[in-house]
């Protein structure tokens, strides 16, 4: 790796120190930084970067991995968050050692998968990606909503819940562990279907292949648009769905390379941010 893109979550007090520790052994060491402040631009990032680093929390490496959906660039975070399950590493002294088994190709890549929203509305057909989740529910909190879950075309189960969330084998430690879903590896290839707060009893969250297509529709509820059932990509409301609505969640043609260093593996990782989670 020679060529670099830092992104620079600007929130946390401890930034500056890391940025400047980062760009300046990187740049010493012959290597190319380019710095964007803020959240990561596609149009910013060079089709020829090797590897993007994070320098920020989950938030900030969800927003680099859609922004560089397609280029098929390695991520790597380094954590200023509170929990941090996507990022590398998460202390400031683990930083030098980082950037030197990235010059030296010290790393593995995994290959996280994506999921793709499909639906329809007055003005055509519109899609967008998840790197963790699609969640579908109520815009206004504490309202249940009738949702039908269908899988391949054939009729699973209908829910009146808080909402249902569809999540990648990486956002299975996001909204769906705090919903009570399992934790799926990261590597899998599988998806994790959830429902939030189902209000009978009702089957609990169930991990399926990723080959599968999972279909939410919008059963009842207000036909008001303004108080409607909505989408959201993981946590950006995307559209909404009116009773009758439909959205059609499958795997995505793109995968998001994601940087492993030598020796972290994913279950060394998990348990760190678990056992952080819980004091």
């Amino acid at each position: 790796m020679h060529n670099f893109y830092l992104v620079v979550n600007s929130n946390s007090g401890r930034l500056p120190e890391g940025r400047e520790k980062i760009v300046s052994f990187l740049e010493g060491r012959g290597a190319s930084v380019k710095v964007q402040d803020g959240h990561a631009q596609r149009a910013a990032i060079d089709p020829g970067t090797d590897c993007i680093i994070v320098l920020g929390g989950d938030g900030t490496i969800i927003r680099t991995a859609t922004e560089s959906i397609g280029m098929d660039i390695p991520i790597i975070g380094v954590n200023m968050g509170r929990l941090g399950y996507l990022t590398g590493i998460s202390e400031d002294e683990e930083i030098i050692p980082m950037l030197e088994d990235l010059l030296a190709g010290n790393y593995q890549l995994e290959k996280r998968s994506l999921l793709k929203g499909t639906w329809k509305d007055a003005a055509g057909a519109h899609s967008a990606y998840a790197f963790n989740d699609i969640a579908v529910g109520h815009r206004e909190a504490l309202h249940a909503v009738r949702l039908e879950v269908d899988v391949n075309g054939e009729f699973l189960n209908e829910y009146s819940a808080d909402g249902i969330i569809v999540a990648t084998p990486t956002g299975s430690t996001a909204y769906n562990l705090s919903a009570g879903g399992p934790i799926v590896e990261a590597c899998s290839d599988h998806m994790v279907v959830t429902p939030v707060c189902p209000h009978a009893m009702a089957p609990s969250a169930m991990v399926m292949s990723m080959d599968n297509t999972v279909e939410i529709k919008v059963m009842g509820g207000s036909s008001a648009r303004s108080s409607a059932t909505v989408a959201a990509f993981d946590g950006d409301v995307k559209t909404e769905l009116g009773a009758g609505d439909y959205i059609s969640i499958t795997r995505a043609e793109y995968t998001v390379p994601m940087v492993r260093l030598s020796g972290n593996t994913y279950f060394n990782t998990l348990r760190r941010k678990l056992q952080k989670l819980h004091g």
